[in-house]
């Protein structure tokens, strides 16, 4: 029985969806903060890349660990990759086309930009990310591939291989990491962690509650690192991303205390239930939805409001986005 297609722990999935759940909380947090609509004494301005990475270590492990499945149950690799592209291409790309065209109607971007948006070749602000995403893709169908012809074990020690070597070239060239250019190589390290975690976990066992246990700390120590990473990248990276020489070491922490985190959930146990709280689970399934929409809103509150009464408008807009997010998911 392969654990991440017949999982013996209900919360499992819910638990995935509440983590997208909490990355799209760091995005959304940060661009009100960043816009003056702070929702809390405390500053949330500048932690949206550290969610913005969640999403790419969760989107790999999610998309790497079905298409390596589906292949080891039986189901042709032709097949397997056709239903794998138009899954993803109808999922995503029919509202990121209209989000690009909503963009070009109120003159962010001109004509010929929506073209480059829709080929991937531009990213204007926070759709910077789909891009570089949409790069990855590409990718997974590879490494399944080659998983499956010379084996889980000797595709994760190639994985990790690439990974310290992508990892070098990152610390050559730190200002591409955070920023938001849409050159994959330097952000890889998430993407890279979340496929290792992905082909790992096809060939795990479901096992009892005996294990749960560490697992759960392994879960805590992950949040631990998360938050340590947020605090760092607020501090020393984000007003500085093309000078910092920390922006790699904070990528490559950030990718383990994710996949850490993803483990924790695996294994279920109390970080599983706490991840598959309600609340959450709807913010992760909407989170596409709110990650392309929410900045209308913001950026019409900025136009509209003075900065000394924006944190009066900062839950109204914040439930808006939410609102948005979710009529558009629907």
């Amino acid at each position: 029985m392969l654990i991440v297609t017949k999982h013996s722990d209900p919360t499992f999935w819910d638990s995935l969806h509440g983590l997208r759940g909490v990355a799209l909380l760091y995005v959304l947090l940060s661009h009100l903060g960043i816009a003056g609509f702070f929702l809390a004494p405390v500053g949330h301005n500048g932690i949206g890349k550290i969610g913005v990475w969640i999403f790419f270590g969760l989107s790999a492990f999610l998309l790497t660990s079905r298409l390596y499945a589906s292949i080891k149950q039986g189901l042709r690799p032709t097949p397997a990759l056709v239903g794998f592209l138009t899954h993803r291409i109808f999922r995503i790309y029919p509202l990121y086309v209209l989000v690009v065209i909503a963009h070009a109607i109120v003159r962010d971007i001109t004509p010929r930009e929506v073209l480059e948006h829709i080929f991937l070749l531009s990213g204007f602000q926070e759709l910077w990310a789909i891009p570089v995403e949409f790069k990855y893709y590409f990718w997974i169908p590879v490494i399944v591939l080659f998983a499956a012809l010379v084996g889980h074990i000797n595709a994760i020690t190639t994985l990790g291989i690439v990974f310290i070597a992508t990892s070098a070239f990152a610390f050559t060239y730190p200002s591409f990491v955070f920023s938001n250019a849409l050159t994959l190589l330097p952000k890889v390290a998430p993407f890279l962690l979340g496929s290792i975690l992905g082909i790992a976990a096809v060939e795990l066992r479901p096992g009892g509650d005996s294990g749960r246990f560490r697992y759960d700390l392994l879960g805590v120590i992950s949040l631990l690192l998360l938050v340590i990473c947020t605090f760092a990248y607020r501090e020393w990276i984000k007003d500085k991303p093309s000078t910092s020489e920390l922006a790699p070491m904070i990528s490559i922490l950030t990718g383990i205390a994710v996949v850490g985190l993803m483990r924790a959930l695996l294994a279920g146990g109390v970080i599983a239930r706490i991840f598959a709280l309600r609340p959450l689970v709807i913010l992760g399934e909407i989170s596409f939805s709110v990650y392309l929409l929410h900045m209308f809103l913001v950026r019409f509150a900025t136009r509209f409001t003075v900065p000394d009464a924006r944190e009066l408008w900062a839950w109204p807009i914040f439930a808006a986005a939410i609102v948005a997010g979710w009529l558009s998911y629907t």
